[in-house]
């Protein structure tokens, strides 16, 4: 079973703000995508306080990880943020991943 090494993280707020700076971005009804082209896959996850209390926060990046930490390989080789909109508050599991 794969895990989901620190390796594998986005964590300082510089590598977050590279990203949104000079980074590609797409958008579905629940997120917003940036990501800038890498040598590694690494991701980063926000989901600020306006998405819903804390479980729900929580379980929007849970869902997220694990989808990252099993499907590795149908991301891209880059460093990846994805930004919850309020509308992911509501979406189960499976349309999260």
């Amino acid at each position: 079973m794969p895990g989901f090494l620190k390796s594998e993280r986005l964590l300082k707020h510089s590598e977050f703000e590279a990203v949104y700076k000079k980074g590609k971005r797409a958008s579905s009804k629940s997120f917003f995508i940036n990501w800038i082209e890498k040598d590694n896959r690494r991701i980063g996850i926000t989901v600020s306080g306006k998405v819903g209390k804390a479980t729900i926060r929580n379980k929007i990046k849970r869902v997220i990880r694990d989808f990252f930490r099993l499907n590795k390989e149908l991301f891209p080789v880059a460093n990846i943020v994805v930004t919850a909109k309020a509308a992911a508050a509501g979406a189960s599991p499976e349309e999260i991943r």
